[in-house]
């Protein structure tokens, strides 16, 4: 549900050669009321080459229309809408590049207030573990995803990719399909389009490749629960070109995986680890090798053994200089499994891996990010004792948190805990240095989802220590937060728009089809 107000903004120039008359119309997202109760607003209009210009306007009142002077030309010039209420930062939104010299010029802008979800409805069909990233400017990639299926019955796998805009944005603030994600070949050797599971990373560091996403393994099932085929194929897909580039059979991964962790490195090098392989009558392959993708070579070099670490539900950090940290995770033998408290460091050239500090207790499905200053915060999890524990048992979460300090080489535990126990939820680290914590659930099931996922979010503020709850929401709360309650949601960041977090699994173990969007006050 949208709320789109017309001739919400009128703008004039202030001469200087141009002369055009700026209308500029906010859509925004259900159920917020962002515009209502301000005290000012302010465009901050930036053009691609120049310094940014503050203009102060009146905040609008109902039923009438706000008025500006002295815009400067537009040329590529993006217009930040900033709303405040007493001195506070309460309302974002940004346009696209806009270029205009004289005449009317209309633009839309997707307006949101920060510091809590703006819930963009929901996509037709659920989706768990699809491929997720941001492509810059407001636009946000989906493809893939295991459909809607509840406990016990088979997944169903989707191949169809989307794209969502939001400078300006699109019709519905809806994904809107682009096309089918390519063919590829399971361990069986059959050609699927479905797929879930398959990591997303975006390129960022400088190459050739930079701005393109490299997406490995996957399957058009998951293979624990229904005995999917993963895959070993590695693609690069240019956003740009709306194109795929297939790696070589001798490029690919070493193993099929699917439900495993990729983290791109400070040079530009993604470490791969874990998740399920292939499948057969004596049960599920789980890959212990850790694989890494060369930037520069184009291929996966040399695999390095992981023993000891979960082969699913692990966690990876960036560590900078020193590479990549691999901690935790669930360690399956058998019909039993026990949590991890193995970490270990890949080297930022991918030479090798190295013993590292051990986590303080055993942790699967926890969630890790590398603060600004170069911690690493761990959050949540469940910890199995006294012995392997059957795959069908639930395990409680914790609420705990520790930190990694690189100058100590030490963990160390928290004084203060997440407000609530959390597994399966996922973290971002904020430009600001907060983190955001997004859903999860309060136990642990390696087979089956636990059917008590939450919906809450809460932010992590590392200059006083402290957790704090995004609208004062609980575990009980269905009204704050996501959609819908949810764990294993992907989630990605753009810093000028907020962290897209799409689909999960909900307490039923079908797969969610909620799209909520935060935006921090920056």
């Amino acid at each position: 549900m949208l709320l789109i107000a017309s001739s919400w903004l009128t703008g004039c120039t202030g001469g200087g050669g141009a002369d055009y008359t700026l209308h500029l119309t906010p859509v925004v997202a259900s159920p917020q009321s962002p515009l209502e109760g301000l005290d000012r607003i302010d465009l901050v209009l930036t053009p691609a080459e120049g310094d940014p210009v503050r203009v102060p306007m009146d905040a609008p009142t109902s039923g009438g229309t706000p008025e500006v002077t002295g815009l400067p030309e537009l040329l590529d010039t993006r217009i930040a809408v900033e709303g405040y209420r007493d001195g506070d930062l309460v309302l974002r939104g940004l346009t696209e590049p806009l270029t205009a010299s004289t005449g009317d010029v209309e633009a839309t802008v997707f307006v949101a207030a920060t510091e809590t979800t703006a819930w963009l409805g929901a996509l037709t069909e659920g989706v768990h573990l699809p491929l997720l990233a941001p492509l810059g400017g407001g636009r946000f990639w989906l493809a893939g995803g295991a459909g809607n299926s509840r406990t016990g019955e088979p997944s169903k796998g989707q191949d169809v990719a989307y794209v969502l805009t939001l400078a300006p944005p699109d019709e519905g603030l809806s994904f809107q399909s682009i096309g089918t994600l390519p063919p590829y070949e399971d361990a069986d050797g059959a050609s699927a389009t479905a797929r879930m599971g398959a990591t997303c990373t975006v390129l960022t560091a400088a190459g050739d490749d930079q701005g393109k996403v490299l997406v490995t393994g996957g399957a058009s099932s998951d293979p624990l629960r229904f005995g999917g085929e993963a895959t070993k194929a590695a693609s690069l897909y240019d956003p740009a070109t709306d194109t795929w580039e297939d790696l070589p059979t001798a490029q690919a991964l070493a193993t099929p995986r699917v439900r495993h962790l990729a983290l791109e490195n400070l040079l530009g090098g993604v470490v791969i680890w874990g998740g399920f392989g292939a499948s057969d009558n004596e049960g599920t392959e789980l890959p212990n090798l850790i694989e890494f993708y060369d930037r520069v070579s184009g291929r996966f070099s040399e695999s390095f053994d992981g023993s000891g670490l979960g082969q699913i539900d692990a966690i990876a950090a960036d560590l900078g200089a020193d590479g990549t940290l691999l901690c935790g995770g669930a360690n399956i033998d058998g019909t039993g499994w026990d949590s991890a408290d193995t970490c270990l460091r890949v080297r930022l050239d991918g030479s090798g891996v190295d013993e590292f500090e051990r986590l303080p207790s055993g942790l699967a499905g926890a969630a890790a990010v590398t603060l600004a200053d170069g911690r690493v915060l761990v959050t949540g999890g469940a910890t199995t004792t006294g012995g392997g524990t059957n795959t069908s048992t639930d395990v409680d979460a914790v609420a705990s948190a520790w930190l990694y300090n690189p100058t100590t080489e030490q963990w160390g535990s928290l004084a203060a805990s997440m407000r609530i126990a959390r597994v399966g939820h996922r973290m971002v680290l904020l430009a600001d240095g907060r983190v955001l914590i997004v859903g999860g659930a309060e136990s642990y099931n390696l087979v089956d989802p636990a059917a008590n996922a939450v919906s809450c979010l809460e932010i992590y503020d590392p200059t006083s220590g402290t957790f704090t709850s995004v609208d004062d929401c609980d575990a009980s709360d269905d009204a704050g937060g996501l959609v819908g309650r949810s764990q294993q949601a992907q989630v990605t960041y753009d810093p000028d728009y907020g962290v897209l977090i799409v689909g999960g699994l909900s307490a039923d173990g079908s797969a969610q089809n909620g799209v909520s969007l935060f935006v921090p006050a920056l």
